[in-house]
C-alpha cells in the first residue's frame, strides 16, 4: 500500500495529492503468463504473446490491484514508478 503522510495540521501537500503511479511492462522479460490480466483486467491486457498496460497512469482506486499483479508476476516484468 502507498501511504501519504498527513501533517499534524491535517493539510496534505498539493504535490502529494496529485502524484500518480505509472506502470509499464518489460516486453523482453514478459513470458505471457497472463497473471496480471487475471488479477487486474482493468489495467492489463494481452497483445499477442505479451501483456501490455491499457494505460500508463494508474487511478488511485486500482493501485493496490496493480501492485498485487506486479508482485504476482513470475518474471517481475511489471514496473511501477
Amino acid at each position: 500500500m502507498i501511504c501519504i503522510p498527513v501533517p499534524r495540521d491535517g493539510r496534505v501537500d498539493e504535490a502529494e495529492r496529485r502524484r500518480t503511479v505509472k506502470v509499464r511492462i518489460d516486453k523482453e522479460t514478459c513470458v505471457g503468463d497472463e497473471t496480471c490480466v487475471e488479477i487486474c483486467p482493468e489495467v492489463f491486457e494481452m497483445e499477442g504473446d505479451v501483456a501490455v498496460p491499457k494505460m500508463e497512469n494508474i487511478p488511485q482506486n486500482l493501485e493496490e490491484k496493480v501492485k498485487e499483479a506486479a508482485l504476482s508476476c513470475p518474471v517481475e516484468a511489471i514496473i511501477m514508478e
